[in-house]
């Protein structure tokens, strides 16, 4: 009889090894897949904040040389597009709050999203 129970015990013990070293596995390949998709966003971020910005750049020079051809002076066509950059900045940072929470409630949503190709737990 106690045979027995030490081999269920035994058994019970190796199979709770088993299970939790399945878990730690999965959390693994959870946290991995997560920041696989958070990576991938943030060099899609990267590179599109990249070319988002030589096109400003480029389109601000245009406008400032087609300003200046307008007003007849480098200084006031120049002046005019620095005006509109800072009215933007001052834009931002009245709503910088707004943009902040936007931005953390996005990168919850990637980080704590359900992934659709995995089983559920109840099945």
């Amino acid at each position: 009889m106690e045979t027995e129970q030490e081999d269920f015990f035994t058994g019970s013990r190796e199979a709770f090894k088993s299970y939790l070293n399945n878990r730690v596995w999965l959390l693994k390949l959870q946290a991995g897949e997560k920041a696989g998709r958070v990576s991938g966003m943030l060099a899609v971020f990267f590179m599109l904040c990249l070319l988002g910005f030589f096109t400003i750049f480029f389109l601000s020079i245009m406008a400032g040389l087609w300003l200046s051809a307008y007003t007849q002076s480098f200084a006031v066509g120049f002046s005019i597009v620095a005006g509109l950059y800072v009215l933007l900045i001052l834009v931002l940072i009245l709503a910088r709050k707004k943009i902040m929470a936007w931005v953390g409630d996005k990168v919850v949503a990637v980080l704590f999203s359900p992934e659709k190709d995995m089983p559920d737990e109840n099945e």
